[in-house]
């Protein structure tokens, strides 16, 4: 559309995927979503990273909470690539976000993907940490992920008239006239602080966090 911000906050799709890592066949690499292959590579540079060996891993109460809302995947895979033999409805299907690090590491915590549109992020990690926290979960594995693959979703996005129409996001400005579709991709291990071998943060939790819906508003 001649109208749509030519704007957007891309990052590096690689290509490469080590598919026989992660116990993978390559007719189910080609046809799993990308959000999922990449968080599973960024969950093993996270573990690692914490000081932790994934192996130590299997078999533990180490839950997976991932935070997503929309793809377009699975309808470019399952109409453009018709020889998939059907690993479409797992590999891009959303709940495998969390389940295929569950699968790969061997976890026996909770595991899903949580869709609460642009807040999806953050109740994932607020229900990691309740987790953690109940004692249902020794660690968890937090993440968030969107990739823009087809451009048909930002057009439906402009059509609704919530992007900015100068291609610049201003939080809190009064000449904001909306966002930008962006792309990103993060995961976090948590764990209690006593039992971590490296610490970078920590997790201040104030209050319970609550989900709400606004009722009738325009957004």
């Amino acid at each position: 559309h001649y109208d749509m911000p030519t704007r957007s906050g891309l990052i590096n799709h690689e290509q490469k995927f080590d598919a026989q890592f992660f116990n993978i066949t390559s007719s189910e690499a080609h046809a799993t979503d990308p959000m999922c292959r990449m968080l599973l590579e960024h969950t093993y540079e996270a573990i690692i990273d914490a000081g932790v060996n994934p192996k130590e891993l299997r078999g533990t109460k180490t839950g997976v909470f991932i935070g997503s809302c929309y793809s377009t995947t699975r309808n470019i895979i399952t109409y453009y690539r018709p020889q998939t033999a059907g690993y479409p409805i797992v590999g891009c299907s959303k709940y495998w976000l969390a389940n295929s690090i569950s699968n790969w590491l061997g976890l026996d915590g909770p595991s899903y993907t949580l869709d609460t549109a642009c807040s999806s992020s953050h109740y994932a990690m607020a229900e990691a940490y309740r987790m953690i926290r109940s004692g249902e979960c020794d660690a968890a594995i937090v993440g968030g992920a969107n990739i823009c693959l087809h451009p048909n979703l930002k057009l439906q996005f402009f059509q609704l008239g919530v992007l900015s129409s100068d291609g610049y996001c201003k939080p809190f400005d009064a000449s904001g006239t909306g966002y930008m579709r962006s792309e990103a991709m993060a995961i976090l291990y948590l764990r209690k602080a006593k039992d971590m071998n490296r610490i970078y943060a920590t997790y201040v939790y104030t209050k319970p966090t609550l989900m709400a819906f606004f009722g009738w508003t325009s957004s």
